[in-house]
């Protein structure tokens, strides 16, 4: 199967972010239409999120993140 378009979220971001600590979603179309969504997160970004969800109290105050 291949692929039609690739679309990458980070892409459209401006360049002040940091690849260390950062999430984004990557959607695949391919040929015959169908979708392929996938999102991909740098282990340190889990761990900030952790972080801020322990401060926070969401997501049952960081227990997932």
């Amino acid at each position: 199967m291949y692929y039609e378009e690739i679309w990458i979220e980070a892409e459209q971001w401006s360049n002040e972010y940091d690849i260390y600590d950062e999430n984004t979603d990557v959607k695949v179309i391919f040929e015959n239409g169908t979708e392929a969504v996938a999102t991909f997160i740098t282990n340190k970004n889990i761990m900030s999120l952790r972080e801020k969800n322990q401060a926070t109290g969401e997501c049952l105050s960081g227990n997932y993140f």
